[in-house]
Parts: structure tokens; C-alpha cells; sequence
């Protein structure tokens, strides 16, 4: 099992369910709370998400606030 650690940031890819139906999510945020089964992922917009760990998968970076040239 892999291991998360709280307040991470990079990418992250989800399968969601809604309605029967499966999709797969990639977005940017940080991990903010971690259990046994499920992992809480807010994404920059602040859009909350919580997955099954094994429907998560997480890329860490840095993040990079958006520049003026």
C-alpha cells in the first residue's frame, strides 16, 4: 500500500461514481485528510473530493503560483 501524507500537493487521478456511471478525474490539489479506505482530496478551485484509495492515484509537485510576465 502506498502511503500518503496529509497537506501533499500534485496531481491526482480519481475514478468517481455518480449514478452507475464511472469517469476519471485528473486535477491539481493537495490530500487534506487521510483515513484507513478513503483519502479527502481538495483540488485548487477548493472542490472537495472523497475517494477510495484504490481509486486514487498521486503525482507529488510543487506548486507554482501563476506569474505576470
Amino acid at each position: 500500500m502506498i502511503d500518503y501524507e496529509i497537506g501533499s500537493f500534485g496531481e491526482a487521478k480519481l475514478t468517481v461514481e455518480k449514478k452507475g456511471q464511472k469517469r476519471e478525474i485528473t486535477c491539481f490539489g493537495k490530500i487534506t485528510m487521510i483515513d484507513k479506505k478513503m483519502i479527502w482530496f481538495t483540488d485548487n478551485e477548493n472542490y472537495p473530493y472523497l475517494v477510495e484509495r484504490k481509486n486514487f492515484q498521486f503525482t507529488p509537485g510543487t506548486f507554482e503560483p501563476n506569474r505576470k510576465a
